[in-house]
């Protein structure tokens, strides 16, 4: 955990080195929020006009059993979006929920590994490991838990 300049508010910070060499990439990051945001409704409906105009004009068909449209609810990279929020997908989240519990100081660094990944998508991250940070430095090599 790192404190932020202004006020008393800290940020998740990890070491991602010995964890990116152990770790499979599988080539799909997390979607931003930006990418999913519209902030109008008249740019994307021109944009989607002038892509369909360009198919057409080209001779290109879209696959209507391979697209999906006016829909609520969608699953884009790995994410569980609706019109109000994005979620990671519960399959994936799986692996952070059924991890076992903690009782030495190398287990809880293992799983503050895993949470380097993930802190984007956990609510309030930094809030719930500020305090984990504090056990793997006490002397004590079991935890009490």
């Amino acid at each position: 955990m790192v404190k932020k300049k202004d006020k008393n508010k800290w940020r998740h910070c990890g070491d991602f080195i010995r964890l990116y060499g152990v770790t499979v990439p599988h080539g799909c990051l997390l979607p931003r929020v930006v990418e999913g945001a519209f902030f109008g409704l008249e740019t994307p409906h021109k944009r989607f006009k002038y892509k369909c105009t360009r198919l057409s004009h080209n001779n290109r068909v879209i696959s209507s059993e391979e697209s999906v449209f006016g829909v609520d609810t969608w699953v884009f990279l790995e994410h569980f979006s609706d019109l109000y929020n994005k979620l990671p997908n519960q399959e994936k989240d799986l692996s952070i929920k059924n991890f076992p519990l903690t009782r030495t100081a190398k287990l809880l660094r293992n799983f503050l590994r895993m949470l380097n990944i993930y802190h984007r998508v956990i609510f309030n991250g930094t809030d719930v490991l500020n305090p984990l940070k504090e056990y793997p430095k006490a002397k004590k090599r079991h935890l009490p838990i």
